[in-house]
């Protein structure tokens, strides 16, 4: 079976319930994202909302990917002129593969996508795509290029709002909350990098990702308690 590098025992099963909490927080962000396209008809929040369903449509792959399947093999063995058959269980590795891929391939193009939008450009954008599926592909075969690019990506995406931050004067403290977000996934990426040095290094990336997406649900509630 392909393996990566996984958690310790004890926190097998509680990533999949920190991923199932991510999930929920990114499709609040995507139905307040399609309300404000609702009302403005602006098509970055379009773009916004279907980014941000991507991450959750990418973790729901990366929870498939933690479920085996099993198949039946009918094996058969000749002993003088006698044939005997029996069956043999195995692991199937093609959900693993798929899962991981798709998890891999729609979180690159999500938070490439949010990068994008913030740049405001109009070109390359099927050519980073190519990109992106070429390094979810291959990033099977080497651990680190996955969170190496997803590192590049959200330091650009903290470096962006950061300085949109910056230059707001007076400056706005609910404006922090953004880069602070991509910061703490930023430093998540980071560890995940890591983890080759201690397994516990997995807890900690995750509690960084918890944290990024906890920031944007708070976030989420400060903005709709304002439009009451």
């Amino acid at each position: 079976m392909i393996n990566y590098i996984f958690s310790p025992r004890w926190f097998y099963g509680i990533d999949i319930v920190l991923e199932i909490f991510s999930i929920i927080v990114v499709l609040l962000l995507t139905r307040y994202g399609y309300k404000l396209y609702g009302i403005t008809k602006d098509k970055k929040h379009k773009h916004f909302s279907a980014f941000f369903l991507m991450i959750g449509i990418a973790f729901l792959f990366k929870i498939m990917a933690n479920f085996d399947i099993y198949y039946l093999e009918v094996n058969s063995i000749q002993i003088a002129n006698a044939v005997f058959y029996f069956e043999s269980s195995h692991v199937s590795e093609i959900l693993f593969y798929i899962g991981f891929t798709a998890f891999r391939f729609l979180m690159m193009l999500a938070f490439f996508g949010l990068l994008y939008i913030n740049w405001k450009r109009k070109d390359g954008f099927l050519l980073s795509t190519y990109f992106i599926a070429v390094i979810a592909l291959f990033s099977h075969s080497s651990y680190y290029i996955f969170h190496i690019t997803m590192f590049v990506l959200l330091l650009g995406l903290f470096t962006s709002h950061f300085k949109r931050y910056i230059k707001k004067i007076p400056h706005d403290k609910g404006m922090l909350l953004t880069p602070l977000s991509f910061f703490m996934l930023l430093l998540s990426q980071a560890v995940f990098t890591a983890i080759a040095l201690d397994l516990m290094l997995y807890v900690v990336g995750e509690m960084f990702q918890l944290a990024g997406f906890c920031i944007l649900l708070y976030e989420y509630f400060m903005v709709i308690r304002y439009e009451k």
